[in-house]
């Protein structure tokens, strides 16, 4: 949020990039998030050529400042400069036979090739990272029509089967929860399910008014945002935590929506009165 914050107010690349530099420490889903301003940039109709090169440069130099030292740590533990040994892993939990859509033990599947990389501790995370691409890579490719049907299922999961993060916060032992969780959980899905349908709506809308009219502003930041999260759904895993740290910027899109709905159905005379 403060990075979009600055990059519509202030625009320092060099500042901006250096706090997604620090987002993607916290979080490697962020590592492409870098990508969305840059396009932005890009796409910008009221800057020349050579400022979008200058800021994507200084851009690129504060993110690989910040996560160079990462890379170098990986490198001496890891043998190879790799930004996350999770990528693989998730993959694969969401794209072979057993995969649900959702996140689902990989070592409980009916004789795991992860098995041999299981350790007292956990696990090997590279061994594993390589074999989750691999394996992920080469069902995709024997499976297109399963894939898909995974990651529509992937995105429903997100939005509405699997709105249940709530219960996380109720816990009150190991696998033990509060004795209200059951009715937090359906206050959620009250909540969150008409909150969704009216994002998706405004969704649809700046997607149109992006293709038909090329509008180029906070609107089109907003879907790119929503396209960016959903294609690593898309792909990776369906869960409704993933799309929960990104409510702050949906609800600027959402309260868009009901604002000219309201502005259409309610007098004249009400607006006049509230500015």
């Amino acid at each position: 949020m403060l990075s979009i914050y600055l990059f519509f107010n202030k625009n320092n690349p060099f500042v901006i990039g250096l706090l997604i530099g620090y987002l993607t420490l916290v979080r490697p889903i962020g590592v492409f998030i870098p990508s969305i301003f840059v396009l932005y940039e890009f796409i910008r109709k009221d800057v020349g050529l050579k400022h979008k090169i200058k800021y994507v440069a200084a851009f690129a130099v504060a993110v690989g400042l910040v996560i160079t030292p990462w890379l170098v740590r990986n490198y001496i533990v890891f043998g190879e400069p790799v930004f996350s040994t999770n990528g693989g892993y998730v993959f694969y939990v969401n794209n072979n036979d057993y995969a649900v859509g959702t996140w689902s033990d990989p070592f409980k599947y009916p004789d795991s090739p992860m098995l041999k990389y299981k350790t007292e501790d956990g696990f090997d995370e590279l061994a594993i990272h390589k074999l989750g691409n691999q394996l992920a890579k080469e069902w995709i490719m024997k499976n297109p029509k399963r894939f898909i049907e995974l990651a529509f299922l992937r995105i429903a999961n997100s939005y509405w089967y699997r709105t249940e993060d709530i219960m996380w916060a109720l816990t009150i032992g190991v696998n033990q929860w509060h004795p209200i969780t059951s009715k937090a959980v359906k206050l959620q899905k009250l909540l969150y399910r008409p909150f969704y349908i009216v994002l998706f709506a405004f969704i649809i809308y700046a997607l149109i008014r992006f293709i038909r009219h090329r509008k180029i502003d906070f609107t089109t930041f907003i879907l790119l945002i929503f396209l960016y999260f959903n294609a690593m759904m898309f792909v990776l895993e369906g869960n409704s935590r993933y799309v929960f740290p990104l409510h702050p910027i949906y609800t600027m899109g959402v309260s868009i929506v009901i604002y000219n709905v309201a502005k259409k159905l309610l007098p004249k005379r009400f607006w006049a009165i509230l500015s």
